[in-house]
């Protein structure tokens, strides 16, 4: 059962252009209202102190700071705010990590319109929303007692060394990478290290290498 008639929704998106977009899509429904926007974590958290918000919808990557990390703190202070994650990885790595840190729901920014629609609502609802022929192997191992389920290799992975090896598989370099993350070239030089030592590779190479194979695999 919805909250109220109106749900009130919240975007976060370092994108104001995407912003803009989105509120225009989201204000035509009777249903449904944009009555706040954030473009980082410290935005995000002062909207949900100063407004009534029923949904947030994340976008993965802020210039500052984690999504995930934002979807934690969240859920934590706000435990009646729904999130859902608006990502464009098409990726069961990121929906998985989204839902254990506490969102309600996964959706692709190159979904339809109408896609993104049903997802709001069923997260306002109360429900989780995860693409069809992602949500078996998702929700499985995620409602599966961790002690008895079989981690993969990227489950040592961090969240921000997920996304660099990601972006490392769509074949970016260092310093593309820290452009499109907002962070120094020597912080993704120092992920990229730390995913060797944790993967046991040898060099870059094996990581690039590795990166595709994984992602590859991942993928839905």
């Amino acid at each position: 059962m919805a909250k109220s008639s109106t749900a009130h929704i919240l975007l976060v998106d370092d994108h104001p252009v995407v912003r803009k977009g989105l509120a225009a899509v989201i204000d035509e429904q009777p249903d449904l209202k944009v009555c706040a926007q954030a473009g980082s974590c410290d935005e995000a958290m002062t909207e949900l102190k100063a407004n009534h918000i029923d949904v947030a919808l994340v976008d993965l990557r802020l210039e500052e700071g984690s999504g995930l990390n934002l979807i934690g703190k969240m859920c934590s202070e706000h435990p009646d705010v729904a999130a859902l994650v608006f990502s464009m990885h098409d990726d069961k790595q990121f929906a998985e990590r989204a839902i254990r840190a506490g969102a309600k729901g996964y959706v692709m920014k190159q979904e339809p319109t109408a896609t993104l629609l049903e997802a709001i609502r069923s997260v306002r609802d109360g429900d989780i929303y995860v693409r069809p022929d992602l949500a078996p192997q998702i929700m499985g191992r995620i409602i599966t007692d961790s002690g008895t389920t079989r981690l993969s290799e990227l489950d040592c992975l961090s969240d921000r060394e997920i996304e660099v090896l990601q972006l490392m598989a769509e074949g970016m370099n260092r310093r593309e990478i820290a452009a499109e993350m907002g962070l120094s070239v020597k912080t993704i030089e120092s992920y990229r290290e730390n995913m060797k030592k944790k993967l046991v590779l040898r060099d870059t190479v094996q990581l690039a290498q590795y990166a595709v194979r994984a992602m590859r695999a991942s993928n839905v």
